[in-house]
């Protein structure tokens, strides 16, 4: 069994455990079928090849969330009651929510820590901890002169920081029909994946918006708001590296931004054109990999959620830009028919997090004009 590093999941019963195993190996089923253009989720090749088709894996959870949340209620598993009854039951429903909370708190993270890598440090505390991160100070030791015999006064000590970040109440609100409710035909494992996309994608859109918001608050060296050419770029490669005492930095932008990254010499970009087609920018510039961002879009909406005019100078191994933290776990309440005109079942998601751009690193920004 795979190592969710959660405690809460090594603490609940083996039959619970076997439930929320299925849920998060068809939500790995469902990144590595349907989001692994760039490879990030090749490590979970294993579960989408395994001769079991992903609409078999979500029924398969789907069917294992209602069996124990009818063993968790209390209801024999020889009750003939109907669908509806069964569905209303209160116990059964918090049971069911339970688990596709259990669920829900493994495979988001996850996600997170699998897309934002790069950037992002992640933390999960309980309920009223404190998410505090220490950053480093970037400063360096000074190195002065003294004549033989002299011993030196001026003591030195770098002081880092200690940094709280304050979770909100982030909520997803979404609906289902009544009588697919009540008739069992909510695909549990099709819901869980849809909902994790839908918290994934704001923070990516948090994540980058904080750190497109910074270009104002950078050191002139540090940023460009140009055109595009290779002396600029690769001056601000230098820089980054030599800040951070790195001999090799890289560069994240979206398609259409790194697709500005070529040489000024058109002799030059014909001898690259078979690379630069087949997928739409180069893999790397003069020495400097450049590595592309998977673009999203705002909810509900053919609006881009991330800007395309700019790219971002890392370090590898340096302190990374942004800090996650996740508070608590996530809750699921639902509202009654009732509540609806329409007859309709509401659910809230609820989960508490905070992006923000923390870093003792030094970084980059390219913006194209």
């Amino acid at each position: 069994m795979k190592n969710y590093g959660s405690l809460k999941f090594f603490n609940m019963s083996q039959n619970e455990k076997d439930v929320v195993q299925a849920g998060v190996e068809a939500w790995y089923h469902y990144c590595y079928q349907n989001r692994n253009k760039d490879g990030r989720f090749n490590k979970y090749a294993q579960y989408a090849n395994d001769g079991v088709t992903l609409d078999a894996k979500q029924e398969l959870f789907t069917k294992g969330l209602k069996k124990e949340a009818y063993r968790l209620a209390g209801i024999p598993s020889d009750t003939n009651f109907t669908e509806g009854m069964m569905a209303s039951n209160p116990n059964i429903q918090w049971a069911t929510f339970a688990l596709v909370a259990q669920t829900l708190d493994i495979v988001i993270p996850e996600t997170v820590l699998d897309s934002f890598y790069q950037f992002a440090e992640v933390k999960n505390v309980n309920w009223g901890d404190q998410l505090v991160f220490h950053v480093d100070s970037p400063d360096l030791f000074v190195v002065s002169t003294k004549a033989n015999g002299q011993r030196g006064n001026q003591r030195q000590r770098l002081f880092g920081k200690d940094v709280t970040l304050t979770p909100q109440r982030r909520t997803v609100e979404i609906y289902e029909e009544l009588y697919r409710v009540l008739a069992g035909k909510t695909n549990w494992g099709a819901w869980v994946a849809r909902v994790a996309q839908a918290i994934e994608t704001d923070i990516t859109t948090r994540i980058y918006s904080s750190i497109y918001d910074s270009f104002t608050t950078l050191g002139a060296k540090y940023k460009e708001n140009a055109a595009f050419t290779s002396t600029a770029f690769n001056n601000l490669v230098q820089r980054v590296s030599a800040a951070n005492n790195t001999d090799k930095s890289v560069v994240f932008g979206t398609k259409t931004a790194l697709a500005r990254i070529l040489p000024e010499n058109q002799y030059l970009q014909f001898g690259l054109g078979q690379e630069f087609n087949k997928t739409g920018h180069l893999g790397n510039f003069q020495g400097t990999e450049l590595f592309e961002i998977g673009q999203r879009l705002k909810p509900n909406s053919d609006e881009f959620a991330i800007d395309g005019d700019f790219a971002v100078v890392l370090s590898s191994g340096s302190d990374k830009l942004v800090k996650i933290g996740f508070e608590g776990n996530t809750i699921i309440t639902q509202s009654k028919p009732e509540d609806n005109a329409d007859q309709t079942m509401g659910y809230s998601v609820s989960q508490n997090y905070d992006v923000q751009l923390i870093t003792a690193a030094a970084y980059g920004l390219y913006k194209f004009s």
